[in-house]
């Protein structure tokens, strides 16, 4: 998990080669405006040549708030778009969460710690939730 402050964020895409295709993010404080347009792609010109296009204009548009959960899913989704967030000028942070592929590090001392730093200890059990536990309250009474 992530946490970003940002005052303007230009289009790029998520699709890191060491990050799993899903990219969820939770918007606090001032709102921000959320674009996504399709990526540049490159166009053979002449012999091996590779010249950019310019990229498309905004195909979707949102307004995320304080609270709002936006989720982005997909290997063809990083490929094929990009996005970029426009803060409306109050402080916003963005809390983002990613998968780590441990498998995709090349470098074994990296993998190897990310998998240690992804370990959930054995004393977190005791807060695992079945679906049927009932809560309890500080009053004895249960809720």
């Amino acid at each position: 998990m992530v946490t970003n402050h940002f005052t303007k964020n230009y289009y790029h895409d998520d699709g890191e080669n060491t990050l799993g295709p899903t990219v969820t993010s939770l918007s606090l404080g001032g709102g921000a405006v959320m674009k996504w347009r399709r990526k540049k792609v490159l166009a053979g010109k002449g012999k091996n040549k590779q010249e950019p296009q310019k990229a498309s204009k905004d195909i979707l548009q949102i307004y995320l708030q304080h609270g709002d959960f936006m989720v982005m899913t997909g290997d063809e989704f990083q490929k094929h778009l990009e996005h970029c967030v426009i803060p409306d000028g109050e402080l916003r942070f963005a809390s983002t969460a990613r998968t780590i592929l441990c498998e995709r590090i090349a470098d074994p001392a990296e993998r190897e710690h990310a998998i240690q730093a992804g370990i959930i200890p054995a004393r977190a059990a005791k807060f695992q939730y079945d679906g049927d536990a009932v809560l309890a309250t500080g009053d004895g009474a249960s809720s």
